[in-house]
């Protein structure tokens, strides 16, 4: 008997320990390399796979403008494989299955990777990608809805949240490259939200 207590003295620290670990663990959540989301044509994307690579998530319009190509194709050419963009298709902006086929014939030629029609905006068929984004519970900076295309993601190489931009936001100002750059010097960016106008 004494010898069961004496166990139980020694071991009971460490089972504390691990339930505690165990619990903040599932208090925490996902992270975003735990999701993966459906592309354009219907292939799984696991987001874990850009592990260490800047993200770039964007919420596209339906029909862009060509400035809005221009700014896509000079955006991955100066950052190459520096940073994988992924442009978010909105079934509240219009996109749907039916308009699929033109959204990848104008966005196909740009280097960027298409998801398939997500719900973006907040609410129950949010997909957990966008919730994961627009959620400080999720994402640890910011709670947000989504207002419209144009609007900005930007994850660092840790897969962390580090700033959010409007639709406002050119791809090649000045601003954009000092956020793509924020990170690279390696002190972690501070979190960084412009006004979130449409």
């Amino acid at each position: 008997m004494h010898k069961l207590y004496k166990l139980q003295r020694v071991f009971l620290p460490y089972i504390i320990a691990v339930f505690c670990l165990l619990a903040t663990c599932s208090v925490m959540g996902q992270g975003l390399y735990d999701h993966s989301f459906r592309d354009i044509n219907n292939k799984e994307v696991r987001l874990g796979d850009f592990a260490g690579k800047k993200i770039l998530f964007m919420i596209l319009p339906v029909n862009p403008a060509d400035s809005l190509i221009v700014q896509l194709k000079g955006f991955v050419a100066a950052y190459g494989n520096r940073v994988q963009v992924i442009g978010v298709l909105s079934q509240e902006d219009g996109a749907s299955q039916a308009t699929k086929a033109a959204i990848n014939a104008r966005y196909g030629n740009t280097g960027i990777l298409l998801t398939d029609v997500l719900y973006s905006r907040k609410g129950g068929g949010q997909s957990p990608v966008m919730k994961w984004l627009t959620s400080k519970e999720e994402n640890g900076h910011f709670d947000m809805d989504v207002k419209g295309s144009g609007h900005k993601f930007f994850i660092n190489g840790q897969g962390k949240l580090y700033a959010v931009l409007g639709s406002n936001s050119s791809l090649l100002s000045p601003f954009v490259q000092k956020v793509m750059n924020a990170s690279e010097s390696g002190v972690q960016p501070v979190p960084v939200k412009d006004s979130l106008k449409s």
